[in-house]
C-alpha cells in the first residue's frame, strides 16, 4: 500500500505540473480524485498498522467521509456545470429558465449581423477555448507530413525529414 501511495503522489505530482485536460476544471476535479484516494489509502494503512485510541479512529473515519463527501459535491456540481452545457446548446430556452433558479450562466447581449438586434449568446471557458484551438497544421504542413502527431507541440522525426523523403 506504500507503494501504491508513492505512485499515486508521483501520479499527483505529473498531473500538477503537466496539466494533462484541456480545461482546467478537468484537471482541478483529476487532483481532487487524487487526493481523496491517497487519504483514504493513508488513513487505511493506519487503521491496519496501528492500533490507536478509540478518538483517534473516530478523527480518521471522520477525515475520510468529509473528503470523499466533498469530491462527490465537486464531481456533481461538475456534472450539472456540464449537463447545463449541453443544454444551452441544444435547448436554450429550457437552459435560461434552469439558470434562473439553478447554475448561473455567463451570458452577454451581442447585435446580430442578420436580424440586427440584441440576442442573448452563452459564452463559457468551453467555448472560448474552443475558439482558441486551431488546426494543429500549418498552412504548409499537410497532414501526411505529421501523421502521427497527437498534439500540436509534439515533434517527431517524421516532421523534420518528412514522411516520403528519405
Amino acid at each position: 500500500a506504500l507503494l501504491g501511495i508513492l505512485f499515486l503522489l508521483f501520479c499527483l505530482y505529473l498531473n500538477l505540473e503537466l496539466k494533462p485536460f484541456i480545461l482546467e476544471e478537468q484537471n482541478r476535479l483529476e487532483e481532487r480524485s487524487l487526493v481523496v484516494v491517497i487519504t483514504t489509502l493513508w488513513a487505511g494503512l493506519l487503521f491496519n498498522t496501528q492500533s490507536m485510541a478509540r478518538s483517534t479512529e473516530i478523527m480518521l473515519f471522520v477525515l475520510i467521509v468529509l473528503v470523499n463527501v466533498y469530491f462527490m459535491l465537486s464531481l456533481l456540481f461538475y456534472i450539472a456545470k456540464e449537463v447545463q452545457y449541453e443544454l444551452q446548446k441544444s435547448y436554450p430556452r429550457i437552459a435560461d429558465k434552469i439558470s434562473k433558479c439553478c447554475l448561473p450562466v455567463e451570458s452577454a447581449f451581442v447585435d446580430s449581423k442578420r436580424s440586427g438586434r440584441m440576442e442573448r449568446r452563452y459564452t463559457t471557458r468551453r467555448d472560448q477555448i474552443t475558439k482558441e484551438i486551431k488546426n494543429p497544421y500549418s498552412e504548409e504542413e499537410s497532414p501526411t507530413t505529421r501523421r502521427h502527431l497527437h498534439h500540436p507541440n509534439q515533434v517527431s522525426s517524421q516532421a523534420w525529414i518528412g514522411v516520403g523523403g528519405s
